[in-house]
């Protein structure tokens, strides 16, 4: 397919600006019988005139900051096509699930389908609304190339051809001089696997579950182990347990079950593993892969002096977290050993929290509000992982807990370019940047290029500060991907 970009528009023309002073020299008048001469009162100048130069300074300003500082603000730079989504979308289309509620998004391009299958629940047919949203506008930050090179991960601009008026937009894997492989749906760096912190995976993760949407003809995918459980569901679709027996030793977890509709049933679900499917991309059809990078966000309430129970399951190992809410020790157990301790700095009880527990790159990573405070790299295995359908529990022993969402996203699933299993391998020479789109099935990048091209640093544009999750996009200036 042809690579999308954008045409940037011509700005004004250069314009000199000279200063002129308007104050006449100091002149004597009728001189004083002292001798003194006196200065002329100045003359006040026009609400008009100030108002005149108020929108001169401004409109140089602007000129300057778009030419040396941030891209974007007189010219629009919208993307326009949907290999960085859901970061950043291109020309979309907008549905909303007929059954659950939860508001659907699909590439516009080329579109040829007119209904949607929710992620969250499965139901088909979903119609899709007529108008089609431009891409998302996009603010380019120019100054930071000069004090830093780019880091991994950031989103950045770059000239993706030897035109200068043709752009693209992409994420940072691979720096100059490094070796990059993608094996297995990661990425490595000199044969290690590159790992993302807290921000960088929230930035492009994607969303697989949300409890806040739910079918009520279908059995919720959170599900209590124990026939006796204590768990109970929530007017507001959240879920809620007592404190529970002090003497009762067997852990009530609830579990998070990934499943599917069945299709052509109103009310029944299979269990699947978590796979790389996206309703982004409804017309393409492609061999799914098995995905066990994947996060719970969890936004709850805690009760009591206990402890919370907090289960992950990545497919090689299963990690088993234990937080004290007095003292606020967490012990972290991976296939039943301990392997790290650690202080919990953030109050647990009493007041409502944020939780974050991930398994990107083969890091459990542990987060409430935003702070992380625990991160465990599990490099003990090598053996491929195995499929995964349920990757999360929560349990609680002496505390009350009330749960008002969850939800379950999923790491970026880098596929070969073609379809294939076969690792990609690229060596990067002194001045070369390896990137791609966090749409793995449709991105044209560093994979697909012909030659396995790369972009060297002299094509940098500057690096993109709006990439976010999802937001509406902007008329005017587009942008490719």
């Amino acid at each position: 397919m042809p690579l999308p970009c954008w045409r940037r528009g011509l700005g004004p023309a250069d314009e000199s600006v000279r200063a002129v002073s308007t104050a006449k020299p100091l002149s004597e008048t009728h001189p004083a019988s002292n001798g003194m001469r006196r200065i002329p009162r100045p003359r006040r100048r026009s609400l008009f005139r100030r108002g005149i130069e108020a929108i001169a300074l401004f409109s140089i300003a602007a000129i300057l900051s778009h030419t040396f500082l941030v891209d974007g603000w007189l010219v629009p730079s919208v993307v326009s096509s949907g290999s960085m989504a859901p970061a950043l979308l291109g020309p979309h289309r907008e549905a909303r699930c007929e059954a659950c509620g939860m508001p659907l998004v699909c590439d516009a391009e080329d579109l040829t389908v007119d209904s949607l299958v929710c992620p969250n629940c499965g139901w088909p047919g979903n119609p899709l609304e007529p108008r089609t949203i431009n891409g998302k506008r996009l603010f380019i930050d120019r100054a930071t190339l000069g004090i830093r090179p780019p880091g991994r991960w950031e989103v950045f601009v770059f000239r993706c051809s030897p035109h200068a008026q043709d752009y693209c937009v992409k994420r940072i894997i691979g720096l100059p001089g490094e070796s990059v492989e993608i094996r297995e749906g990661d990425v490595y760096i000199d044969g290690r696997i590159a790992r993302k912190t807290l921000v960088e995976q929230q930035a492009s993760a994607m969303l697989v579950h949300d409890s806040a949407y739910r079918d009520p003809r279908l059995p919720p995918r959170w599900k209590a182990e124990r026939t006796n459980s204590d768990w109970a569901t929530s007017a507001d679709g959240g879920w809620h347990r007592p404190a529970g027996d002090a003497k009762s030793s067997a852990t009530d977890w609830l579990t998070y079950v990934h499943s599917r509709r069945m299709p052509g049933s109103l009310d029944a679900l299979e269990e699947t593993p978590i796979r790389d499917d996206d309703p982004y991309n409804p017309d393409i059809s492609r061999r799914l892969n098995d995905v066990t990078d994947v996060m719970l966000e969890a936004r709850l309430r805690l009760a009591g002096n206990g402890e919370l129970y907090l289960r992950a399951m990545d497919g090689r190992a299963t990690f088993q977290l234990r937080i004290q809410s007095a003292s606020g020790r967490a012990t972290l157990e991976r296939n039943g050993q301990e392997v790290q301790t650690a202080q919990i700095d953030a109050r647990l009880i009493d007041r409502p929290v944020e939780i974050v527990l991930s398994t990107f790159d083969r890091r459990l990573l542990f987060a409430i509000d935003g702070r992380r405070q625990l991160i465990f790299d599990d490099d003990r295995s090598s053996a491929p992982p195995k499929p995964v359908s349920r990757p999360f529990a929560i349990a609680a022993n002496r505390l009350a807990i009330a749960i008002e969402r969850l939800r379950v996203l999923r790491d970026v699933y880098y596929t070969p370019p073609t379809d294939t299993r076969q690792a990609l391998s690229r060596q990067l020479g002194p001045d070369e940047y390896f990137v791609l789109g966090d749409n793995s099935p449709i991105s044209v990048d560093s994979r697909s290029w012909m030659g396995g091209q790369t972009v060297p640093s002299g094509s940098l544009v500057g690096r993109v500060l709006n990439a976010r999750r999802r937001q509406p996009g902007a008329a005017g200036k587009r942008t490719g991907n």
